[in-house]
């Protein structure tokens, strides 16, 4: 299936690198697609889960989920899914 395009969120990773947020994919488990600025200057396509774990990544590209912006993003992707949104909010 296509990502769904949405307004970029620009985030820090775990490890102190520059990311951004640009898609979401209901598809895939791996849901959240984006990019990760590496510390040789490079951006790296990546997809994150609902946990903040980068697929096939060091683990310094991982996000926190507790950040605001990102649980905004994951409850939106989740109703997508088609999963029931949680009522933390």
């Amino acid at each position: 299936m296509a990502t769904i395009k949405i307004d970029p969120i620009y985030i820090t990773t775990v490890g102190g690198f520059h990311a951004m947020i640009n898609g979401v994919d209901p598809t895939d488990g791996d849901f959240l697609i984006g990019t990760v600025e590496t510390p040789d200057q490079l951006n790296i396509k990546v997809r994150w889960d609902s946990s903040g774990f980068c697929r096939d990544s060091d683990p310094k590209c991982n996000i926190s989920p507790n950040n605001d912006e990102i649980k905004d993003v994951i409850e939106t992707a989740n109703i997508l899914m088609g999963k029931v949104p949680s009522l933390t909010h």
